[in-house]
């Protein structure tokens, strides 16, 4: 049965080469110098220039921090504004209720007012139809003398009666 599935021996065979796993191509030895040392150039080239940026960086910062502080203090200031105004505000709003409050009670007061003058304006009218002057009847008074009561009281105190 082995032969069955062979190919015939007629058939030309299909060379393959054979891999093996891990084996490196072969280089010269300065093409490798040559790649490491430009993998260590690169690595230096990065290192300085990171480098450059760090020390860029502090000193851009060191020249920025009285800028913060001056930032800071003005947020601060900006957020007592705030806090103020806030407060302006809310008096300004009670202010005004207030005042609306007040201009109804005040309509009412001069509603008042109104029936008020209307009251005097008759009593006006009334009291000059009346004479300038009124012959009143004389007042006597009469004055009782009554004895004065005498009182015969003992206390009982240690004073000599």
């Amino acid at each position: 049965m082995a032969e069955a599935i062979r190919r015939p021996s007629s058939a030309p065979a299909i060379v393959r080469p054979t891999v093996r796993v891990g084996a490196l191509p072969s280089l010269p030895s300065h093409v490798g110098t040559m790649f490491g040392l430009s993998i260590a150039g690169y690595g230096v080239a990065l290192a300085v220039v990171t480098g450059l940026q760090a020390s860029s960086e502090s000193a851009i910062n060191a020249d920025r921090a009285p800028l913060a502080g001056t930032i800071e203090a003005i947020t601060m200031r900006h957020d007592r504004l705030e806090g103020g105004l806030r407060g302006a505000s809310d008096a300004y709003a009670a202010a005004a209720a207030d005042y609306e409050s007040m201009a109804d009670r005040l309509s009412a007061i001069d509603d008042g007012l109104a029936s008020l003058a209307a009251s005097v304006k008759a009593v006006d009218g009334a009291s000059k139809a009346l004479p300038a002057s009124v012959a009143l009847p004389p007042v006597v008074r009469s004055v009782r003398a009554a004895p004065r009561a005498v009182s015969h009281a003992t206390t009982g105190g240690s004073a000599a009666p």
